[in-house]
């Protein structure tokens, strides 16, 4: 860009021209913001402080005030995840975005005018150019933004402060929503064009959104609110993509709030919420239910009648997610059965299901797939209120058949032992592994707890005591308490524990999953950000493989330490009734298929006959 004298005209590309403009438009008013350095005052606080950090997997802030304005703590948070696209950004981009699309939430929340504003970083790039701007057009852009955002009466200020300072906006930068997901424009475009125009989003983030107004689960730039389900739906055409395990209570809603509304839900038939939607293709459940209600009285214009879905949620709600889905994947194979034969599946005559039990028998079936066969059909029937089928002596004689014909021996996991855990523990003593410390952890508590993989993979942080928030005989979600005492040996659980808090960098009161997957950066061993358990696959094989080391010989699986603690408890003459109650078994006759007796107790039996 040269010129040939001061009175040459000069040619301006779009961006020196936008520079000019901002210039002419904000210099008197960045000018104003200084202060006489004689007039300083050190005491001052600033209306508004608000604190914010970015990861490479999203961003996060909050706000506080010493104002007069009233902040709601659902309202003094927000938090979202980078595409795909920002997350190759530099750092500096994404804490100096970051700082923009926080300031950018709060003000269209709050008024800012005749307020002051600071924004605390722990980036010193970030805050050098927000007050000196930058020479990389994308980052200056971002500073213009910032400062555009800011009214003429507002007064903004940047502050470093400490990482240590600066935690909570950190963790808030790693909230991970593992639920989120949605589907194409091009597909929604269709749909608005067909069911449309749609007024609001329901479940959506900044970066996904398909509608102008919509809802978030954290506060985040031009969110129109959180918790959607605290909105009414009623007043508009409402776009809804839940999350899966949300899908019941959003059909609650919709019937309660009378909205319009398009519902996208992924194909998963054997999820709970299925038959409530494929009532003429699951077990009819919600249809029955309504031609109840009306036979006894209740019109479709009374009130009552609105409880027709939630009895249908909640009856279903009567056995496990996991069980529902078992039993609803297994009807679904009689049905398929019933339809090309031409009979009907429900409700079903006797003889039609003893003649599909004889199919499964002559297909060499296990008598596990017949028992969910013949379970979920009854689970069907009696959901429904229909006579139940499978106590014709028909179905019982044949599940006594197949399990005669088709039964496989039981293959039990050998159980380990005290002195296996203290040699392996031993070969690693002054390690200081990561991947290592945090196999033998799992190892040890599971071990002296008693713990199935699904417990163990969901603890949190908690010390010396565990509290089992979920267990799978604990149906009624009461919980259980596990003491697991400190040892004498280097096997010593508690210590094992302490060790692996400290070099995993958790704290011992934290809510976050103890044990998760570890990736090594750099060669250093480190536990992913994301709040995610470690998956079976990983711990079997990482559990088995150390396993082995001491134990070559023995077939070991995840149930070989369950086993082995009830075995060793067993074997030092500790009460039964505690043994059963901290390995949280229902029966007598389950715990005793987890323990193994030595061979000099069964001998002796027949020692003690005095032959």
């Amino acid at each position: 860009m040269g010129r040939a004298s001061w009175d040459a005209r000069v040619k301006m590309n779009p961006d020196a021209l936008t520079d000019i403009l901002f210039w002419d438009s904000s210099l008197r008013k960045l000018n104003e913001q200084g202060v006489d350095i004689c007039r300083v005052d050190h005491d001052f606080v600033s209306d508004f402080d608000i604190f914010c950090d970015a990861s490479d997997v999203g961003f996060g802030g909050y706000l506080s005030t010493q104002c007069s304005v009233v902040i709601c703590v659902d309202v003094s948070e927000m938090s979202g995840n980078w595409t795909s696209d920002e997350k190759l950004e530099s750092s500096t981009w994404r804490k100096l975005e970051c700082a923009r699309r926080v300031l950018c939430t709060y003000e269209s929340k709050f008024s800012l005018d005749n307020k002051s504003v600071s924004i605390n970083s722990d980036n010193k790039n970030v805050l050098h150019i927000l007050k000196v701007g930058s020479k990389k057009s994308i980052l200056q852009n971002i500073a213009v933004d910032i400062h555009n955002i800011c009214s003429a009466k507002t007064t903004l200020d940047s502050k470093w402060l400490l990482r240590a300072d600066n935690q909570y906006a950190d963790k808030l930068s790693r909230n991970t929503d593992n639920d989120d997901w949605g589907i194409h424009g091009e597909l929604f475009n269709y749909f608005n064009g067909t069911w449309g125009p749609y007024s609001i989003d329901r479940f959506a983030t900044h970066y996904n959104t398909q509608c102008t107004r919509f809802n978030s689960k954290h506060w985040c730039p031009g969110s129109e609110g959180i918790d959607a389900f605290s909105q009414n739906w009623g007043n508009d055409t409402n776009w809804l993509v839940p999350p899966p395990a949300l899908v019941p209570m959003v059909l609650q809603k919709v019937q309660h709030d009378k909205a319009a509304c398009t519902l996208v839900i992924p194909e998963w038939k054997s999820a709970p919420f299925w038959p409530l939607i494929y009532t003429s293709k699951g077990v009819n459940l919600r249809r029955n239910v309504e031609a109840a209600l009306v036979e006894s009285g209740v019109s479709e214009n009374c009130n009552l009648y609105n409880l027709a879905r939630k009895m249908t949620t909640f009856l279903v709600d009567s056995r496990s997610e996991n069980t529902c889905k078992k039993y609803y994947s297994s009807f679904n194979r009689w049905k398929k059965f019933a339809i090309e034969n031409s009979l009907n599946e429900l409700p079903t005559e006797p003889v039609h299901k003893a003649l599909y039990i004889t199919k499964l028998i002559d297909e060499q079936c296990s008598p596990s797939v017949v028992n969910s066969a013949v379970y979920s059909i009854k689970w069907a029937h009696d959901l429904n209120g229909s006579n139940d089928p499978t106590e014709n002596s028909f179905v019982k004689y044949l599940l006594e058949s197949d399990k005669r014909r088709n039964s496989r021996p039981v293959n039990k996991k050998d159980p380990v032992n005290n002195d296996m855990l203290i040699d392996l523990c031993s070969m690693y003593t002054d390690s200081s592994d990561l991947l290592i410390v945090r196999d033998l952890t799992m190892i040890l508590l599971s071990y002296s707890g008693f713990l199935r993989f699904d417990e163990i993979s969901k603890l949190g942080a908690k010390m010396l005591k565990l509290f089992i928030s979920h267990s799978k005989t604990d149906q009624y979600r009461q919980g259980n308490e596990i003491f697991i005492s400190k040892g004498i040996t280097i096997a010593c659980p508690i210590n094992m524990y302490l060790r692996y808090l400290f070099l995993a960098g958790l704290d011992a009161q934290s809510e976050q999953f103890i044990f998760k997957p570890i990736f090594r950066s750099k060669g250093v061993p480190k536990l992913i950000y994301k709040i995610k358990p470690i998956s079976y696959t990983a711990a079997k094989e990482n559990i088995v493989k150390r396993l082995k080391l001491v134990a070559p010989s023995l077939n070991l699986g995840l149930h070989s330490l369950r086993s082995g603690g009830a075995t060793a408890a067993a074997k030092s003459n500790v009460n039964e009734r505690c043994i059963k109650r901290h390995g949280r078994w229902k029966t007598d006759f389950v715990k005793d298929g987890y323990i193994e007796d030595t061979l000099e107790k069964r001998i002796s039996v027949s020692q003690k006959l005095g032959l």
